[in-house]
């Protein structure tokens, strides 16, 4: 299936997530004639994945930017509350906070109340009451309601509006799912950009959300690897994967103990075995003990052999450095070889934090290959 370039496409305008809100409050407002009333519930509980329907006399209204909650659609004693993210993903602790403004808001006591996350990539939602959506399944959901659609002399503009609109919603899905084609992966990172998914997804700038969208899918292919946890993120115009293995604790040069995670990190085609502060952004570089600095630069080795201490201005983080012996991008690999360099690397970055365990802290390893992960507590 060929790109195609739509309206929204020539104005450069179909990587912004405030069209996609936009487009989706006006939608259900009065002033979108391209669904008839019956259309608008029927798309409302397929976004929702509400069982039942409306009823017919639903009033619609809707509100974009509403105490930096991007969309509310209010549908008579019903409430949907809507956070988009296109090229971006969720930080800090912002869901609940939105969770909270509209539970304590006069406006929806008494409301049916949904939290719905909206992204391209179906980013894993943190929290228990927000369900997550996928741009396909609105796209889905809306290419079935309009198959419905006979449009009159009166809506027959709008529905050439909205049809563009899906159409560009297709473009991103299609760029989407096409990045998680191997072949196609290779190519995009081994060849000129001459293909159009590949112009798309650059002209749209989508390769990052696309890569840690792919990371995060590879994790789940690790298996039992004793990973408590994972970070992906963008830094340095990189996308980065950080995998935690084991959480201790470390008195600081000023006396104080802090919690720190051993873990291992991939970023282009460089890994870092490292040691880095649980409250990484509160951290200071003296909460790493030098006794700690010294043992990295006496255990690096022929391959992890570059010690990367912390900035004297910097946070608490230390790490041993290698280049993967890799003649293209990793991502390039396919997913098979992808999880096999992975997890190599992961059990030599244990062999490394289990001597650590042994040497400098003087106690067992973490790791147990019957009972995985032990955690250590202050």
């Amino acid at each position: 299936m060929a790109i195609q370039i739509t309206f929204f496409d020539y104005l450069a305008i179909a990587d912004r997530e405030r069209i996609h809100t936009q487009m989706l409050a006006w939608l259900f407002s009065d002033y979108c004639e391209a669904l008839s009333q019956s259309q608008k519930r029927q798309l409302y509980r397929k976004l929702v994945n509400k069982p039942d329907d409306l009823p017919p006399d639903t009033k619609f209204s809707t509100q974009t930017e509403y105490q930096s909650i991007d969309l509310i659609i209010i549908a008579g004693n019903d409430c949907c509350v809507i956070e988009n993210k296109l090229k971006s993903t969720q930080h800090s602790n912002q869901l609940e906070r939105y969770q909270k403004e509209i539970q304590e808001d006069a406006r929806f006591k008494g409301k049916n109340t949904v939290y719905c996350f909206l992204t391209l990539v179906g980013e894993e939602v943190q929290s228990l009451v927000w369900q997550s959506i996928e741009y396909e399944n609105f796209f889905n959901a809306l290419r079935e309601v309009m198959s419905n659609n006979a449009a009159s002399q009166e809506n027959q503009k709008h529905t050439i509006i909205l049809q563009e609109y899906i159409a560009t919603l297709g473009n991103l899905i299609q760029a989407k799912n096409q990045y998680f084609n191997p072949e196609f992966r290779e190519s995009f990172y081994t060849t000129s950009h001459s293909e159009e998914v590949s112009q798309y997804i650059r002209n749209n700038k989508l390769e990052m959300i696309l890569e840690i969208a792919f990371w995060s899918h590879i994790t789940t292919l690790l298996g039992e690897q004793s990973i408590i946890d994972k970070f992906i993120a963008e830094t340095h115009k990189n996308s980065l994967l950080d995998i935690r293995l084991c959480q201790f604790s470390l008195p600081s040069q000023n006396g104080e103990t802090n919690k720190f995670y051993g873990g291992i990190q991939f970023q282009s085609n460089t890994a870092k075995i490292n040691i880095a502060a649980v409250e990484y952004n509160k951290s200071e570089p003296n909460w790493l003990p030098k006794e700690v600095v010294c043992w990295f630069e006496n255990n690096k080795d022929s391959n992890y052999k570059r010690v990367n201490k912390p900035k004297p201005k910097g946070k608490s983080f230390l790490s041993m450095s290698k280049k993967l012996p890799l003649n293209q991008q990793i991502l390039s690999l396919t997913e098979e070889e992808i999880v096999n360099i992975l997890s190599d690397e992961i059990n030599i970055a244990k062999e490394k934090l289990n001597k650590f365990f042994i040497d400098y802290l003087k106690v067992n390893s973490p790791f147990d290959t019957e009972s995985g992960l032990r955690m250590l507590a202050d």
